[in-house]
């Protein structure tokens, strides 16, 4: 059972330590107390969306008792991939998340960089981008204006017009990324 595999990772991972969490808070949600702290663990990072409301790192933070670090990382994949179905759905969660109206690309990056700032406070520090190959298609806001509403009318956009909005997206986070002083990290799928 589960219980069995998890006492083989922790025989084999010999000093390096390893946490499971099945339940981050137990209790009513109000007053809860957190499991899984183990003395040797630092840090744990969490992949958070950018329109999660990181309940549980406020609730932690706020209890102070765990001397382990627990932080999000700023996941914004949804927000890039205006050529996947549901991103239409995604951006309307977004906007309203914001309370900003997305309708255009510097409406977007304005969505994104409110809620790097809100991350930023709730203590992240690293960003991560999964991307299914890496992308470099440069154009100019025009292009990108017309590209945004076209995906948010529901029309589907060419490859050539998603890779101008992913790279765009990626060249303004990084240059979020080092205002907040917050680390990119990129993965391909």
């Amino acid at each position: 059972g589960s219980a069995d595999a998890a006492q083989q990772i922790i025989q084999a991972a010999g000093d390096v330590p390893v946490i499971f969490f099945n339940r981050a808070i137990e209790g009513d949600g109000e007053e809860g107390t957190v499991l899984g702290a183990y003395e040797n663990v630092a840090f744990i990072g969490t992949t958070d969306d950018p329109t999660d409301n990181l309940e549980w790192h406020i609730k932690i933070k706020e209890q102070g008792t765990l001397k382990t670090v627990v932080a999000p990382s700023f996941r914004p994949d949804k927000a890039f991939n205006i050529d996947k179905a549901g991103w239409k759905e995604y951006i309307a969660s977004l906007s309203s998340v914001c309370g900003i109206k997305i309708n255009s690309f510097e409406s977007l990056k304005n969505a994104l960089r409110e809620r790097m700032n809100f991350f930023d406070k709730v203590g992240c520090k690293v960003s991560d981008h999964g991307l299914d190959f890496m992308v470099y298609c440069p154009a100019d806001e025009k292009t990108l204006d017309k590209i945004i509403k076209k995906g948010l009318a529901g029309k589907t956009v060419t490859t050539t017009e998603a890779e101008m909005l992913k790279t765009e997206l990626l060249k303004f986070c990084g240059k979020e990324y080092v205002r907040l002083g917050w680390a990119m990290q990129i993965h391909y799928n």
